[in-house]
């Protein structure tokens, strides 16, 4: 991707999307985003280093498992312009809502990424985080627009052509066969991964079946042991039977519980023997399922190999999944309480006064949840919610969180911030001092603020 062809881009995307409402988010994989708009088309970005490419397709995106700050900050928005960065092969829709301002697509190599902007250029979602001092993509961190670059070569200052042939024809085309060969690297994947459990769970079984015929071997023995008299007997380890299934009968040495009386250790065998019949029946049928499966995946991954139909690939998600990510996030808020852009899903709150923090902290806040907090200077409180009760956060959520705290603080810009993080059930309240809490058990996390633009 050269800066001219970002630019013819701009231009074709610019003519056909201006004016234009961002419809539901799609996320098939890592690497692409793209969001449905009317006429049926999809504006769709990838940003994989090795084959970046975006354009206004007219196939049907397969839904993915977007992130909900996706759909809650940039669905709705109005696309207002397309712009191309000078000198970077960088396109940036500009947007107009309640919670997006940007969309910005960066196209320059192995740093290829995509990002949504909120007020002030501030990063609400990127497409993968990376480790360069400009171009992290940490959620909360501003977005830097990269200098110029030196000595652009008359092949890329030159235009690139019809913008329309890239947006409508080549770009659609480029992101069709990059979800092609991901889909099928990822479902051939799953179909190996799928042949190693099934190959183990073969074994498990197997040896589940190998000491049910054992149990059921006893049947001659318990039977014996009854034909043997003095049940009543109590006290004996051991008696010497006679095993009339061998010819000619052969005297075999059976163990006995002396706790028990004989024909209560004849009827522990018989029940060993059911048991033992039982889990032959039971292995024998899953054996044959697991066998069936086995053989078809050859079969199955020639067929992968080969499908180009996307929602094959990209199966959709069940509405329970769809339900339970959803439940995460509060649709409405309390007065005073602003949402926090964080990563993976995870949902956070933060408080905007005094009244809100105390919101945040004592009403949204369980027990569970983490809490956050910039030390020694006066600024929001920030709760993450946890609901599969994790014991850490994940290193970017926390740090997102306690960039989201530090910025919304008094602490000055450019400097490296303590915040404090706690869980909410260590958290009392200051009698008389709304906003104001005691923390019982703590930890402390540092952050390092932009500095000042």
């Amino acid at each position: 991707m050269t800066p001219a062809l970002a630019r013819s881009l701009a231009l074709g995307l610019e003519a056909r999307i201006k004016g234009v409402y961002l419809g539901r988010a799609c996320r098939p994989d890592p690497w692409t985003l793209g969001f449905e708009m009317p006429g049926g088309l999809t504006l769709g970005f990838c940003w994989e280093p090795s084959t970046p490419c975006a354009g206004l397709c007219t196939w049907r995106w397969p839904r993915g498992t977007p992130e909900e700050i996706l759909s809650r900050h940039a669905q709705g928005a109005r696309v207002t312009a397309v712009l191309a960065v000078a000198g970077e092969p960088i396109v940036r829709v500009e947007l107009a809502g309640e919670g997006a301002r940007a969309l910005v697509w960066e196209a320059i190599g192995r740093s290829a990424n995509a990002l949504l902007l909120g007020e002030g250029d501030q990063i609400l979602w990127s497409g993968r985080l990376l480790k360069g001092p400009l171009r992290s993509g940490r959620t909360g961190e501003p977005w830097i627009q990269p200098p110029p670059r030196a000595g652009v070569s008359p092949e890329e200052a030159s235009e690139y052509g019809e913008p329309s042939t890239y947006v409508l024809e080549e770009g659609p085309g480029l992101l069709m066969q990059g979800l092609l060969t991901r889909g099928r690297r990822a479902a051939d994947a799953a179909l190996g991964q799928r042949a190693k459990t099934l190959a183990r769970k073969i074994e498990a079984v197997e040896e589940e079946r190998r000491e049910g015929e054992a149990w059921s071997a006893l049947e001659p023995l318990a039977q014996a042991l009854v034909a043997s008299g003095n049940l009543g007997h109590r006290g004996e380890t051991e008696r010497h039977v006679l095993d009339y299934t061998k010819d000619p009968p052969r005297e075999e040495i059976l163990p006995l519980d002396p706790a028990k009386t004989v024909q209560e250790n004849a009827l522990a065998l018989f029940k060993r023997v059911q048991k033992g019949r039982a889990r032959e029946h039971a292995t024998a049928r899953v054996l044959a399922e697991c066998r069936a499966e086995l053989q078809a995946i050859p079969v199955r991954r020639e067929a992968i190999l080969a499908c180009t139909d996307l929602s094959v690939l990209f199966p959709a998600r069940g509405r329970e999944g769809k339900r339970a990510a959803a439940g995460q996030f509060r649709r409405t808020l309390p007065p005073g309480v602003a949402a926090v852009p964080l990563p993976k899903g995870f949902a956070g709150y933060a408080g905007k006064n005094a009244a809100g923090n105390d919101t945040v902290s004592f009403r949204l806040g369980r027990g569970g949840d983490f809490w956050f907090h910039a030390e020694d200077y006066a600024g929001c409180h920030v709760v993450v919610r946890c609901p599969a009760k994790l014991e850490d956060l994940p290193y970017d959520v926390e740090q997102a969180a306690a960039l989201y705290a530090a910025v919304h603080s008094g602490a000055p810009p450019g400097n490296r911030v303590a915040v404090v993080t706690s869980r909410c059930k260590f958290l009392r309240r200051v009698p008389g001092a709304p906003g104001r809490v005691m923390m019982g058990s703590h930890r402390t996390v540092f952050v390092d603020l932009p500095p000042p633009r």
